[in-house]
């Protein structure tokens, strides 16, 4: 059995209307993904400064990536390390601290 003409375009124009509205769904999406991974600038205006003081007994190479690539100016910081030898005692690397950093 044949199929009538007029049902066989309808069949087309509804199947052609679905995939646009796919299509059209599908650019929507990567749009708005795309549009979401921009970087923003987040912080205008002047880096506030600040010192971060750090023992050479740790691993601290999380910190030397973050200097290399420059997170700390992302996020509005300009930001300057300072390392406590490990050769003094704790008490000693605390004054140290202590005179290098005093307390507000």
């Amino acid at each position: 059995m044949k199929e009538a003409p007029l049902l066989s375009g309808i069949k087309h124009l509804l199947l052609f209307s679905l995939e646009s509205i796919l299509l059209m769904l599908l650019i929507s999406a990567v749009s708005v993904f795309l549009a979401s991974c921009q970087k923003e600038n987040k912080v205008p205006g002047p880096l506030e400064k600040i010192t971060i003081a750090y023992s050479t007994a740790g691993n601290v190479i999380l910190l030397y990536i973050a200097f290399e690539k420059g997170y700390f100016a992302e996020e509005g910081l300009d930001a300057t390390s300072y390392s406590i030898p490990l050769r003094n005692s704790p008490l000693q690397r605390r004054q140290l601290l202590m005179e290098t950093f005093p307390l507000r």
